[in-house]
């Protein structure tokens, strides 16, 4: 056979080794994913579920869903989380995984600021500067 006649299947196989890396990388974050989900879960660990929040924001190990980072953010913010905070004042102010509300997201922020987060202060300053009526 010459090349030509080989050429669709070389870049068959390449392909199919791709996916199957992909698979593995797949499968990979899938059981970081359980991991992450198990500690979140125990003992109410705010680290990790602020951690799992993350990864469904991100959609690097699971697919993205804003409504699932919305619920792990809660639960570690609520523990006092400031990352958690912030993340929850974030998805508020943009709407994502939420109905958009102003009013929650610089309530989310102000308690991250409270604890010295400097992106919190931030958006918190920025929001009653842009919008002093809303907040």
């Amino acid at each position: 056979m010459d090349n030509k006649n080989n050429l669709p299947i070389v870049q068959a196989t390449q392909t199919l080794a791709v996916s199957a890396q992909q698979v593995s990388l797949v499968s990979r974050g899938l059981d970081v994913l359980k991991n992450i989900t198990a500690d979140a879960q125990d003992d109410n660990n705010a680290a990790r579920q602020w951690e799992l929040g993350c990864e469904y924001m991100k959609g690097s190990e699971a697919e993205r869903d804003y409504e699932r980072a919305f619920y792990w953010f809660c639960n570690a913010a609520e523990q006092g989380h400031a990352e958690a905070q912030f993340a929850l004042g974030a998805l508020y102010a943009a709407g994502d995984g939420v109905k958009q509300n102003d009013e929650l997201a610089a309530a989310w922020f102000r308690k991250a600021a409270e604890q010295g987060h400097a992106w919190a202060k931030r958006y918190l300053k920025e929001m009653l500067l842009i919008r002093p009526g809303d907040v």
